[in-house]
């Protein structure tokens, strides 16, 4: 009998070992979970109708995160919809040039390679557990990566189209100096090899490397919501 997922998602780690330095998302004041809002996750979505395998759905996400193809329109209608405050990094104005967002992109994609499959036990956000396949991917990246994308979010530039970007060392994920939303912090938790005692009641099974197409995980897993 097959297991039974709630969904698929796919995220990367973005990395520089090196120097301890990790690119994550957060979520702003936009973001309807209200109580997700200010955490970090790690960068990448969910499954969507289409979607080949959880390689193909990271790289779709990346490419409508990190773009600067959103009309005038959309942006207009979206400072319309929400406050100056919640979406002061989506003004045109304010929007790292399209140069360093291809590039940012472009490096994210040539450099993701297959991490590990999880399935994590989280909240619907009614109160209801529910499983999610959430396949991880890795990726590493130089120096001067981190140097740029700090220099654009430090000069108050957006370098993605929704919610925030940040660059943290591992401690600060450690030391719970900033809060994970969902299974993130178990996931990061298994990454650096450290128990951090607030993710520590998470379930989460490690299932192996992530699978080449969503047909292979149909035989593993019935999905209520794809």
């Amino acid at each position: 009998m097959n297991k039974i997922a709630h969904h698929h998602s796919a995220c990367s780690i973005i990395v520089n070992p090196t120097n301890d330095l990790i690119l994550i998302g957060e979520y702003d004041q936009g973001y309807p979970r209200v109580s997700e809002r200010g955490k970090i996750n790690l960068v990448g979505g969910n499954y969507i109708q289409g979607d080949l395998s959880p390689k193909h759905t990271f790289e779709r996400e990346i490419r409508e995160e990190f773009t600067t193809e959103k009309s005038s329109k959309e942006l207009e209608t979206i400072v319309q919809d929400l406050s100056d405050a919640q979406n002061e990094h989506l003004v045109e104005g304010d929007f790292a040039t399209t140069e360093e967002i291809d590039y940012i992109r472009k490096s994210v994609v040539e450099n993701t390679k297959h991490y590990q499959d999880f399935l994590i036990g989280i909240s619907d956000g009614r109160g209801n557990p529910i499983s999610v396949v959430t396949s991880v991917f890795k990726t590493v990246l130089p120096e001067d990566f981190f140097v740029l994308v700090k220099s654009l979010l430090d000069s108050g530039k957006s370098i993605n189209q929704e919610g925030l970007s940040r660059i943290l060392n591992f401690e600060d994920i450690i030391s719970l100096k900033v809060a994970a939303a969902y299974g993130a912090g178990k996931i990061l938790s298994r990454y650096l090899g450290q128990k951090i005692p607030t993710y520590e009641n998470i379930p989460c099974e490690n299932l192996g490397r992530p699978l080449d197409s969503y047909k292979d995980y149909e035989k593993i897993f019935r999905y209520t919501h794809h």
